[in-house]
């Protein structure tokens, strides 16, 4: 992987874009001085209110990963992706108390076990290992 080839400036000034503002912010953490706030995102907001509403029934929150959760080829990153917002959400599920139901989609003999996993840790970060 050389940056340095004929005609690759805009990948070499892309690069110090990137990394630069990276470098500033890691060398604040270090620091100790505060960061910029993050701005609240919607959609995850308004998946807590599901939640909540899930809570209010008395019924089981449902996440279905769709039917591409390979975690090979084409789709890998999206299944990451996925896992990812499935152990905020069921961290969130577990701390108000609700069930978690979750459909693994096409390639369920791959994904289980590491569904099984996640949902494992989340339970256990916030001290309910049931």
């Amino acid at each position: 992987m050389s940056f340095l080839v004929k005609g690759g400036i805009t990948q070499l000034i892309l690069f110090f874009i990137i990394v630069i503002p990276f470098a500033y912010y890691l060398y604040l953490m270090r620091k100790g001085k505060k960061l910029p706030e993050m701005r609240d995102f919607p959609p995850l907001k308004a998946l807590d209110d599901g939640i909540d509403r899930c809570l209010e029934m008395g019924r089981p929150f449902l996440y279905v990963m769709g039917m591409m959760a390979t975690v090979r080829g084409e789709f890998a990153g999206g299944v990451i992706a996925v896992l990812s917002l499935l152990r905020v959400l069921a961290r969130r599920c577990f701390e108000k108390n609700v069930r978690v139901i979750v459909v693994p989609g096409g390639a369920a003999d791959e994904t289980v076990p590491m569904l099984d996993t996640l949902l494992k840790e989340s339970a256990l970060e916030i001290g309910k290992p049931e």
